[in-house]
């Protein structure tokens, strides 16, 4: 039983170690403090994009209701 513990005490610790910083500023997506790409919001939903305008993905926000 110590053993499991102190496997899963270890196991969180190193994710946390290894967990990057991740913001969303003013469209632009930052990790680790450099901005990576650009996010807009649609009609539908949003785009992110390539910092040069190339699109990469599009998400779109549908709302169901019953």
């Amino acid at each position: 039983m110590k053993k499991i513990f102190t496997a899963i005490v270890v196991a969180a610790g190193m994710s946390t170690a290894f967990a990057q910083d991740f913001k969303i500023k003013k469209g632009e997506i930052i990790i680790e403090k450099q901005a990576v790409a650009k996010i807009e919001k649609d009609d539908k939903g949003y785009k992110i994009s390539s910092l040069d305008g190339n699109t990469w993905f599009t998400a779109n926000a549908i709302n169901i209701t019953q």
